[in-house]
């Protein structure tokens, strides 16, 4: 890659709800399988010189509490970064809505997580829609978090669609925004998260209109 100077900044395992692999599983069996898993991928981070892994907090069962499932996901990180700090690879958390999971869903949980993981390698991630949807500001994740935050999910959003949009067709100023990571001198990854099942068909038209209106707003 570096012949073509490509570089890779962050990597996304598969990490979801039914999927056994994330950070509160429960079954004790799952919970081992799911920790080799990714500290796998934090072997592969370091073998691909990329410096971040993103992660999310995991689910809550229904069966049980939140506490219980926090306590899980606190233990499974704390694991992770102590291992991720070896290989000088951080895990940047982002929140998820609260129809998603109970667990990290805003500034207040992030804090609190990063207080009990206790770790040099924890990172937070800024995704912009739900940051939206937490009636929360990147101002405040930078007020909070300071030189901490080094990734952004990058998209547009628009009120009472949970789909992440493309640049141009929600209601975010990304002159605004891009103005504010200036001002706090933002030194980590811009990503696009596109999740609208629209753009799968065309991918290349929806990144090249995106890539146009980033350049306007530079």
């Amino acid at each position: 890659m570096s012949q073509y100077d490509i570089r890779i900044v962050s990597i996304t395992p598969r990490q979801s709800c039914p999927n056994p692999f994330h950070m509160a599983v429960k079954k004790t069996e799952l919970r081992e399988k799911a920790k080799q898993y990714f500290q796998n991928m934090i072997l592969a981070a370091h073998e691909l010189s990329c410096p971040k892994l993103l992660i999310t907090s995991g689910w809550q069962s229904y069966s049980e509490t939140r506490q219980e499932a926090w306590d899980r996901s606190v233990w499974m990180v704390g694991e992770l970064c102590r291992f991720a700090e070896k290989y000088g690879v951080s895990l940047t958390m982002e929140t998820l809505s609260r129809q998603s999971t109970t667990l990290v869903n805003t500034i207040s949980d992030l804090k609190q997580m990063m207080k009990e993981v206790n770790s040099k390698a924890f990172t937070i991630t800024a995704d912009i829609h739900t940051i939206y949807n937490a009636k929360e500001s990147i101002q405040d994740y930078f007020d909070t978090f300071g030189k901490k935050l080094n990734h952004c999910h990058f998209m547009d959003y628009k009120n009472g669609i949970r789909s992440h949009l493309a640049w141009g067709d929600g209601e975010a100023d990304i002159k605004e925004i891009l103005d504010i990571f200036d001002r706090n001198r933002f030194s980590g990854h811009f990503v696009l998260e596109y999740t609208d099942s629209k753009y799968f068909l065309e991918p290349f038209k929806v990144y090249e209109k995106t890539y146009h209106i980033i350049r306007q707003n530079l």
